[in-house]
Parts: C-alpha cells; sequence; structure tokens
C-alpha cells in the first residue's frame, strides 16, 4: 500500500544480517544516536555493493525514516536495504500500526521528512506489517 505522507524515522545499529541476495538489516536502539549510525551502516553496506555514489542520497532518506520512526513509532526501528533489478530499496519498519501522514503544508521543523522523501525518491510507500509497518523508498541504481 503507498500512502502519501508523513515525518522521518532515526536510530543506531546493533545488528546487522546480509545474504547473497543484496539484503543488509539491522535492528537500532530507541536512541538519537541511532541516525548517525544508520547513515554510517548504509554508507558502508552501499560500498561494499559499489553503490558508492548513491549513498549521500539514500543516507538522507534513510535519517529521514529513522527519525520519523523514534518520533512516531514504537519499539527499536529496523533498517532494510536491498537491490534488485537496479532498484535500491531502503525501509525502516518500527511495531506501531499508525500510518504515516505527508504533511504538504508543514511547520517550524517537523513535517518535511516524507515530503524530501517523495521528491527525493523514485517511488516510496508504507505497507503494514505483522508487527507494525514499513515505509521504503526506492533509487535507480
Amino acid at each position: 500500500m503507498r500512502l502519501p505522507g508523513h515525518c522521518g524515522y532515526a536510530g543506531a545499529a546493533h545488528t546487522a544480517t546480509a545474504t547473497r541476495d543484496r539484503r543488509a538489516s539491522w535492528i537500532l536502539p530507541r536512541d538519537l544516536s541511532s541516525t548517525p549510525a544508520a547513515r554510517r551502516l548504509v554508507r558502508a553496506q552501499l560500498a561494499a555493493w559499489g553503490y558508492g555514489e548513491h549513498s549521500e542520497l539514500a543516507e538522507l532518506l534513510v535519517s529521514e525514516l529513522i527519525a520519523n520512526a523514534l518520533r512516531h513509532g514504537v519499539g527499536e526501528p529496523v533498517v532494510t536495504l536491498s537491490s534488485s533489478g537496479g532498484v535500491l530499496r531502503g525501509e525502516v519498519a518500527d511495531a506501531s500500526p499508525a500510518l504515516p501522514q505527508v504533511q504538504h503544508m508543514p511547520e517550524e521543523e517537523c513535517g518535511r521528512g516524507l515530503l524530501l522523501v517523495e521528491a527525493l525518491s523514485r517511488d516510496w510507500g508504507v505497507e503494514r506489517t505483522g508487527a507494525g509497518k514499513a515505509v521504503w523508498f526506492e533509487l535507480d541504481v
């Protein structure tokens, strides 16, 4: 399900897994230090996959989703990167069933994250999961 509009997510990593199908996932603590940790993890993973030139944009988008997860979500956020068929997908999942809302007239500091994700990604959306929801974006690589 694709829903337009919501705020971002944030987190720091303590577990990581990677498989041969170009998929990596990290469970991040519910702490503000998770945002810079997630950026480092994304940068390192994309460099390992040969997508280093896409890391700045992917880091920004993951940072926005992590910030939203910390601000509005429940539990530890989970960051997942996957790559298939020339498309990089980043997602941040949390245990809240509440779906994000894009704020087309954001006030002050809140409300711009999903507008950035919408403007800078090839596509984005939100999916319900068994534990809550996952907000995702895609980039051409």
